[in-house]
């Protein structure tokens, strides 16, 4: 059997909201589940939350801040398009690849013609892999 010998952090929290309030829908809901997937949810949802205003006030490198920080804000971006589809709400959104990059390539273009300068980007490709749009932005 092997033995964990890391140190396991606490946090103690108890919710109690008053009756009608958003925040007792909320607790509501989560009574309806069991303990273990109330644990893996809240864990989640302060992770994907939080962790980059953690390591922020920890003081960690910038590479490190900026890659949770981006990491954050797409999990963000998938629990909203999940809970639109659970939910069953359909929203208008511009397509990244269609509106965006288009607009931002124009944009670029027409000060490069203005100020007559040739503008290379910092980042030659998204170092975070194929995240929608970026590397046509950066490419």
């Amino acid at each position: 059997m092997v033995v964990n010998k890391r140190g396991r952090k606490n946090l103690s929290l108890r919710l109690q909201p008053y009756e009608g309030t958003l925040l007792a829908e909320v607790v509501d809901y989560l009574n309806t589940l069991d303990k273990e997937e109330v644990n893996r949810r809240v864990t989640e949802i302060l992770t994907i939350s939080l962790l980059p205003l953690a390591r922020h006030e920890r003081g960690v490198s910038e590479k490190v801040l900026r890659f949770s920080t981006l990491e954050s804000c797409h999990a963000l971006s998938q629990q909203a398009h999940f809970l639109r589809q659970v939910v069953g709400v359909e929203v208008d959104l511009p397509v990244v690849g269609e509106v965006l990059v288009p607009q931002v390539k124009a944009n670029v273009k027409n000060i490069q013609v203005k100020e007559k300068v040739e503008v290379k980007s910092p980042h030659p490709k998204s170092e975070f892999g194929a995240i929608d749009g970026l590397d046509d932005l950066f490419g």
